[in-house]
């Protein structure tokens, strides 16, 4: 007597969960560019796709539409999220959805026909449903004379003064279905990926996070994390400018009260320590040479600037080591500032 009861309860409590879920994400088809994704999720209308871990920005948004023997039957949303650390292009990903579903069975899209991608697989599609995933090696990624979202990336970038990636994997999945159909750009810097086979290994999961959700059969998909490499870390030692400052905590810049108390608890920390700050509010703090986490550095200064450029989107620099404070205000010549390996 009770199953009906819990099965509605059951329905209530998903219904419920997927309307929490709804709300913390960034609605494109209603969301102007630029702004933060804290939730690390992207949505089209009804559709959510999480977000590998990251400090994620949507940056740049077009519209188009879905015709039909020349009349429109549906409109399609391509956004730009950009995962920016430490005042670098970390990763971007480009998601392409229309909004709702539409009568269409012949797609006349032809985007698995290039035949010079490092990687292909087109997993035995139709012509007229076409799917399939390729992985490409690109010289550069939003440089020269772009359209569209990756103009307004470009322009996004050069006002923030972020660094241009250099050589960059692309990974693009397409499927088309019988009314529906989707697709993922992936852009990864080349030197942060260990070499082709772990690109093409993290590509190959992606039909199956996302096909269901680009044939709108499922509201929410979730991609896995990238396989970059933890960021090197080359630092100066650090030297001592300040002794007397240590326990000063009013005399950090940038941080706001809640890093000021954790710079207050980091004082009772064992050595070997290290604090970081940056311009824009990051902070992070270790101790210890044996992190719980142990893909980061064992040294403490290392690992204090890696964590903090992660949630900055300006360099960080070190602003206090052991027992010592080495952040020096007046000359902007910081020891421990990272240096490419």
């Amino acid at each position: 007597m009770y199953r009906p009861y819990l099965a509605r309860l059951a329905a209530l409590v998903a219904g419920c969960a997927a309307v929490a879920q709804s709300a913390l994400a960034v609605n494109v088809a209603e969301a102007v560019p630029a702004m933060e994704l804290a939730d690390q999720q992207i949505q089209v209308d009804s559709r959510i796709v999480r977000l590998p871990v990251g400090q994620w920005n949507y940056i740049a948004l077009s519209q188009g539409a879905v015709t039909s023997g020349g009349r429109k039957i549906g409109s399609t949303y391509t956004a730009y999220a950009m995962d920016v650390q430490g005042g670098k292009m970390r990763s971007g990903i480009v998601l392409t959805l229309p909004s709702g579903s539409f009568s269409a069975s012949n797609w006349l899209n032809e985007p698995c026909k290039d035949e010079t991608a490092l990687f292909k697989n087109d997993f035995g599609g139709s012509f007229s449903q076409p799917e399939c995933l390729l992985v490409y090696r690109r010289r550069s990624h939003l440089q020269g004379a772009v359209t569209g979202v990756y103009a307004q990336a470009q322009q996004w970038m050069n006002a923030t003064s972020v660094k241009l990636p250099g050589p960059v994997y692309e990974v693009v999945y397409s499927k088309y279905a019988g009314s529906d159909y989707g697709q993922i750009r992936v852009f990864v810097p080349t030197n942060t990926v260990a070499n082709d086979q772990a690109i093409i290994g993290w590509a190959e999961q992606l039909p199956l996070q996302l096909r269901r959700i680009f044939e709108n059969r499922d509201s929410l998909a979730a991609l896995s994390e990238l396989p970059v490499a933890a960021e090197k870390v080359k630092v100066q030692p650090p030297v001592a400018v300040a002794d007397g400052r240590l326990q000063d905590i009013d005399a950090i810049p940038y941080i706001n009260d809640k890093g000021r108390e954790r710079y207050r608890v980091w004082l009772k920390h064992t050595l070997p320590r290290a604090f970081a700050i940056s311009p824009t509010g990051s902070y992070a703090y270790t101790s210890g040479a044996s992190p719980a986490d142990e893909t980061l550095p064992s040294a403490p200064v290392e690992r204090a600037l890696l964590l903090c450029n992660r949630s900055s989107k300006t360099p960080c620099k070190l602003y206090a080591v052991d027992k010592a404070v080495v952040w020096a205000q007046d000359s902007g010549l910081v020891a421990g500032t990272p240096q490419k390996p």
